[in-house]
């Protein structure tokens, strides 16, 4: 038997489209919590009290991960570094990139906000992840057509998208997000990246599943692999849906600020020992002081006083008012559900 497309994968799966008005019951065919198929930001609290704000649908029945081709084991980007010196060189820039995030003007003005005395949860990593910087993370989303697009198109390097190449067979994994948060696994794998001060997650309805050294995303609990056939019509189609890939990837200065911090071999100490302390934990073992020269030797690491990427070059809005307005736009639309 050939392998489904994408359209056919959606259809024997049953994934119910989204935006339609549809309105449903939860537990389904019951008196309960009425909901629907709206995409929105749905304002919601963590374990710490930080407020957050989930893109997408309100309950999410699957989560996805499209990708064009099947590479098992399926690792983070950390993981998937051909050497150790250019492992602790992607932590080294990981760090870089968030340290010129907190230095974002609209960053910093939403780090201050508070909401009936809850802080806006701000995921660096979560931002990171997204914006192409190595991670122990899997970037994964709740829109079954995003998943689609990116099993379907391929970025030729210079931000162009286009139809796969048909030879190979692509997959999409689906898992339902309730199997990777307690209490059943031992520790929550699932986050909800959602909106963020920058735009790439909320339009990728972004979510992300943490991953330890070592495992294999395709042999977590619950997580399916969908294989199917690639069709140049329905990779267009999509490419037509997403505006090229520019509806999930919105021109914005942190593109290029993560671009520039990809190329960096040279850190303050700060970042080099925030860099090892990441190393560490990813490894479960100490990194001695000869070891960290070693690694910084062979990946041609350099020390240096100053921060290198910073947001001068980009003519950012810094007007308190302005950005406190810019977030009560985009904020102005989340919804909220009061539960007891």
């Amino acid at each position: 038997m050939p392998l489904p497309t994408i359209d056919q994968l959606k259809h024997q799966h049953s994934i119910p489209s989204v935006n339609t008005g549809r309105q449903f019951t939860i537990p389904s065919g019951r008196p309960g919590i009425i909901a629907d198929d709206q995409e929105k930001l749905l304002a919601m609290t963590d374990q710490e009290g930080l407020l957050v704000f989930r893109s997408g649908v309100e309950f999410p029945l699957w989560t996805f991960r499209g990708q064009t081709a099947i590479h098992l084991p399926c690792l983070p980007g950390i993981a998937r570094c051909d050497e150790l010196s250019q492992q602790f060189l992607a932590w080294c820039r990981n760090v870089a990139f968030v340290d010129a995030l907190l230095a974002h003007p609209y960053v910093e003005h939403c780090r201050r906000v508070s909401f009936n005395g809850s802080q806006l949860r701000i995921h660096y990593q979560g931002i990171a992840q997204h914006y192409g910087m190595a991670t122990n993370m899997l970037d994964t989303t709740t829109n079954f057509d995003v998943a689609a697009f990116f099993a379907a198109c391929t970025n030729d390097g210079n931000g162009v998208w286009r139809p796969a190449e048909s030879g190979e067979a692509g997959v999409i994994y689906a898992f339902p997000p309730i199997a990777l948060t307690p209490p059943f696994v031992s520790n929550d794998r699932y986050l909800d990246v959602g909106w963020q001060p920058l735009q790439r997650p909320a339009q990728q309805r972004a979510s992300a599943v943490y991953l330890f050294k070592d495992e294999d995303f395709a042999g977590l609990p619950s997580v399916a692999a969908w294989p199917f056939r690639h069709d140049r019509r329905i990779a267009e189609r999509l490419l037509e849906q997403f505006d090229g890939g520019a509806a999930l990837f919105p021109v914005d200065a942190a593109a290029s600020v993560a671009a520039n911090a990809r190329t960096l071999r040279r850190f303050t100490m700060v970042q080099i020992t925030q860099a090892a302390k990441a190393y560490e934990i990813w490894h479960g073992q100490p990194l001695d002081e000869a070891d960290r020269k070693a690694l910084m030797n062979a990946a041609g690491i350099e020390i240096i006083e100053g921060l290198l990427l910073d947001w001068s070059a980009y003519d950012l809005e810094t007007d308190e008012a302005a950005l406190h307005a810019r977030l009560k736009r985009e904020l102005a639309g989340a919804r909220t559900r009061w539960t007891f």
